[in-house]
């Protein structure tokens, strides 16, 4: 999945500082985890990221019959 940062913040794990318009790639575990570790601290992750919705890929033979 895909986050777009809206607020810059620390990664407490590495240490790496993403700043506000920074665009990432995470694993649904991965951003599970950010959104428990933001709770703890009482904080909302949405209040930092928003997650970006991906257009699903059309498979073939998905495209209406003219």
């Amino acid at each position: 999945m895909k986050l777009k940062v809206k607020q810059d913040f620390n990664n407490d794990d590495t240490g790496y500082r993403y700043e506000a318009g920074d665009v990432v790639e995470v694993e649904q575990e991965r951003y599970d985890k950010m959104t428990k570790r933001a709770k703890a601290q009482g904080l909302d992750l949405s209040d930092y990221v928003e997650v970006i919705k991906e257009p699903k890929s059309k498979a073939a033979g998905d495209t209406p019959a003219k």
